[in-house]
């Protein structure tokens, strides 16, 4: 799966919530944060993914969260890839996508070999105002539908007909494709409270159709959880704001070995073991 059979290794953090109201409390998240990402490179992740919700959105506070969240980060000696999350919209998209070096809300990238797929789960949502007729009809249908939270979204028309074109060219240039958004998309995955992506089965009908999907890593749901369905894998990470509670400290190492994706806490627990089969492209 990998470039000449090296793994490909990289950090993964989400849902810090970094709120600025207790000083004290800053400080030491600051540092833990600091002290994860250090290590996730001295390890040797290539990259790091930030998977939405670096902030809480304190109103009034925000823009300050903001500014001291990205402070660890830019040690970082490698590319960061930031995910949108529903706390990050106490901001405008305006202000985040050059904050988190970003030209579009969703995006693709590639590394060793490995298509990876950035989704804005939060494009179609009370938080945003849609830029299409049919965004808005949508985000009108999702907001008479029982269970969808109002703190969730979608994704829009045109992110999809973009999801389904790169994923029709990973299938013709047979390269692995791992998605990554913030909300979840299987509802074994999440729960009522926390919510989910609201258009989530679309997107797995989207994802199931292509052969190159290998899994799926989202936030949001802060115990963090697993499920797989059609051949993908569907984990969901714990909250870096919750660490402790489960064992995990906050930040993750992901390794992507030819056939197996490993998850890990920066400490060296293992998370996730999961296999990647060649899964049989669907007519």
């Amino acid at each position: 799966m990998m470039e000449h059979g090296e793994p490909l290794q990289f950090g993964i953090v989400t849902d810090v919530h970094f709120q600025t109201e207790d000083p004290r409390a800053a400080h030491r998240d600051e540092a833990y944060l600091r002290h994860c990402l250090e290590d996730l490179g001295s390890r040797g992740a290539r990259f790091l993914v930030q998977l939405g919700d670096l902030i809480k959105g304190t109103p009034d506070h925000a823009p300050e969260e903001l500014r001291q969240a990205l402070c660890p980060f830019k040690e970082f000696n490698g590319p960061i890839h930031h995910v949108i999350g529903n706390h990050c919209l106490q901001l405008p998209v305006a202000i985040l996508q050059p904050a988190y070096g970003l030209r579009h809300p969703w995006y693709s990238f590639t590394e060793g070999g490995v298509l990876f797929l950035v989704l804005d789960g939060m494009e179609v949502s009370l938080l945003r105002e849609p830029e299409t007729d049919e965004d808005r009809a949508m985000l009108e249908h999702f907001r008479k539908t029982p269970g969808c939270q109002p703190w969730c979204g979608a994704v829009g028309s045109r992110q999809k007909a973009w999801l389904q074109k790169e994923l029709r060219l990973a299938g013709e240039q047979r390269m692995p494709a791992f998605v990554l958004s913030h909300l979840p998309l299987h509802p074994a995955t999440t729960d009522e409270r926390h919510g989910i992506l609201w258009n989530h089965g679309d997107i797995r009908d989207i994802l199931a159709a292509s052969f190159a999907v290998k899994a799926c890593i989202s936030g949001h749901y802060h115990p963090g959880a697993y499920s797989r369905e059609s051949g993908i894998h569907y984990i969901v990470l714990p909250a870096f704001n919750t660490r402790g509670t489960k064992g995990d400290d906050g930040c993750f190492m992901a390794v992507l070995r030819e056939g197996q994706l490993i998850i890990s806490t920066s400490a060296g627990t293992l998370l996730h073991d999961a296999d990647l089969p060649k899964r049989a492209q669907q007519t």
